[in-house]
């Protein structure tokens, strides 16, 4: 398990510049949202799209894909956060 290995998870903090402890934490849902968008946002991906889609597992969340939607996708995604969350701080990521 990725999350109990010492070696993994120090290679994973250094990486992408996030504590271990919050790492080997993260479960899907809407807790911790400015986190994981945090991490989704060095995310490189062939679609613009496809980093709001990546995030619908994360998150726990089924809206529908619309390839070609572009970078709408992340505006529909983070309304689908705000309105289920009322935490607005998660835009500051």
């Amino acid at each position: 398990n990725h999350k109990e290995s010492p070696i993994i998870l120090s290679e994973m903090e250094r990486a992408m510049n996030f504590a271990t402890k919050e790492l080997a934490t993260l479960q899907p849902g809407l807790d911790m949202a400015r986190e994981k968008l945090y991490l989704a946002s060095m995310r490189q991906t062939t679609r613009e799209e496809d980093i709001a889609y990546c995030l619908f597992g994360i998150f726990n969340i089924a809206i529908p894909v619309i390839y070609g939607e572009g970078n709408q996708a992340v505006g529909r995604l983070l309304e689908y956060i705000l309105t289920r969350s009322d935490n607005v701080t998660l835009l500051a990521w």
